[in-house]
């Protein structure tokens, strides 16, 4: 078998990511006498297919990051396992370890056809201090405390004023209509105050108590428009939550596997870290 590069056509990002994967394949995965090296094949495979998993997981704002963790547990699935498990069992194991990072709770998964079986459970969860390098719009954020990152998509509950600052004796700069929906980087330190975002940039203060956080089933693509006004990056300190979780995987012939995934809260949402 001889492998010869080939360059991929533009596309969509998440196509380029899996299209890249191949093209490692084809340079990498023949060894020296022209064979082809499977287990090196499951990893690239496994850390392509993980990136679009991710990509099809992830919802709003933290669609990019559930991209990389996608990419991280594809990989691991690929190298370890390999082609001893089929899409349905990847796109599940992707699907419940995101579940367990973001809700806590243990997930489990058994495919009847395979026998392939996995659980996964979160092991430590822990706060950790951080400094996010964040963009803002200039003239709308006039304050930048420490926040507590949640990276979450929430929804107006009526007409809402959004302000410069965490406060009522901040100027308003914009407001948001009757379930509007916006990003939410963070609530401030220990106040009922979200800072938001608009298509990825700080934009302003909102009450914790006049917007609510929307159920991934919920959540509508943000409408990519351009960013009006000058933006800046703004170094922000806070608290970032950490989840550990434990992936178990089993096949139906005994092979089993076993990885600790960790990943933490942003401002656009879980990062593996």
């Amino acid at each position: 078998m001889h492998c010869h590069p080939v360059c991929p056509k533009e596309s969509s990002p998440f196509r380029r990511l899996v299209a890249a994967g191949a093209i490692c394949l084809t340079i990498t995965g023949c060894t020296t006498d022209g064979t082809f090296d499977k287990e090196i094949a499951g990893t690239l495979l496994g850390a392509a297919g993980g990136a679009l998993l991710g990509s099809q997981i992830g919802s709003g704002s933290g669609r990019v990051l559930a991209v990389a963790g996608g990419t991280l547990l594809g990989a691991w699935l690929g190298n370890r396992i390999g082609a001893s498990l089929d899409a349905a069992d990847r796109a599940a194991i992707q699907e419940r370890t995101m579940a367990a990072l973001t809700t806590g709770e243990p997930q489990t998964w058994r495919n009847p056809d395979t026998g392939t079986e996995a659980r996964i459970e979160v092991r430590e969860e822990k706060s950790r201090a951080a400094e996010v390098k964040i963009p803002v719009l200039k003239d709308r954020v006039q304050s930048t405390p420490p926040l507590d990152f949640i990276g979450g998509t929430f929804a107006a509950a009526g007409a809402t004023n959004v302000r410069g600052g965490p406060g009522t004796d901040y100027v308003i700069v914009d407001s948001l209509k009757p379930g509007e929906q916006v990003g939410v980087i963070g609530q401030v330190k220990g106040e009922p105050w979200y800072m938001i975002s608009r298509n990825g940039v700080g934009a302003g203060f909102v009450s914790a108590a006049l917007i609510k956080e929307v159920p991934d089933e919920e959540v509508v693509a943000e409408a990519q428009e351009a960013v009006v006004g000058e933006v800046a990056e703004q170094v922000i300190g806070g608290e970032r939550e950490c989840r550990t979780t434990i992936q178990n995987i089993r096949l139906a012939d005994g092979t089993e596997g076993t990885e600790e995934v960790t990943a933490c809260r942003g401002p656009n949402g879980w990062e593996i870290v």
